[in-house]
């Protein structure tokens, strides 16, 4: 129920972020120095060391109206953080970055403060307002979710939002808001975990076919438990 109230916040028509717009991206998950070798290997030959082991998530706000846009992508390559900023802000907008050379080049005024060197603040420009976004996200993630999966982060981030976009509304307001937007969305149960059921009762097979007594057996046949075989012919739908 909470996952489909979530995706019931996802926006799809609204209005693009106008004035100044600042842009940033942050990383949701676990480090790899924390994660156990078997898992982390595989990790550091697949993404190299930074953040690919991470989530990452890319998000725009208004200044004037402190309206928020987010959401996860699948890397910071100059096309998709292009794709993002020319997607929720108005082409008359003047956006605020840090140093991230994916932003180089976007069709839009564009203003830019040095993290790296300790700029967080010059003239007008700056981040801050978004990144005291990401502080509340992460606090929602290490102090009430405190694990969320990559495969739902998508709705969690819409959810942190939308809460923030309507963070003067009252309970009801809030609510009727939330019943509008539900009309012709729907989340099945099998997609929320249909990939963790298949996962598991493959892992089960293979357990059990692990655990199935040794016996004698024919040259071009397989032995397996009882179990094994009733799992085998009535796998989950």
């Amino acid at each position: 129920m909470a996952h489909r109230l979530r995706e019931a916040w996802r926006q799809d028509d609204a209005l693009p972020l106008d004035g100044i717009a600042e842009a940033d991206e942050t990383h949701i998950g676990g480090l790899r120095k924390w994660m156990h070798n078997e898992r982390s290997r595989p990790l550091l030959d697949l993404y190299g060391r930074g953040y690919g082991s991470m989530t990452t998530v890319v998000g725009a706000r208004e200044r004037e109206t402190g309206r928020i846009c987010a959401r996860v992508i699948e890397n910071t390559r100059r096309a998709t953080l292009h794709g993002f900023v020319l997607e929720v802000t108005d082409p008359g907008a003047t956006l605020h970055t840090d140093e991230a050379g994916g932003y180089h080049g976007v069709d839009r005024a564009h203003e830019t403060v040095n993290h790296s060197v300790g700029e967080y603040v010059r003239g007008q420009a700056s981040t801050n307002g978004l990144e005291g976004f990401w502080s509340m996200l992460k606090r929602g993630h290490h102090g009430t979710f405190h694990y969320l999966s990559a495969k739902h982060l998508d709705r969690y981030v819409i959810e942190f939002a939308e809460r923030h976009n309507h963070r003067d509304a009252d309970t009801l307001d809030i609510m009727g808001i939330l019943a509008s937007r539900m009309a012709g969305k729907r989340l099945r149960s099998v997609d929320l975990v249909a990939g963790e059921r298949v996962r598991d009762y493959n892992q089960r097979i293979r357990r059990e076919a692990k655990a199935a007594p040794k016996r004698k057996r024919k040259k071009g046949t397989v032995a397996v438990s009882a179990t094994v075989y009733r799992m085998a012919a009535s796998p989950p739908e």
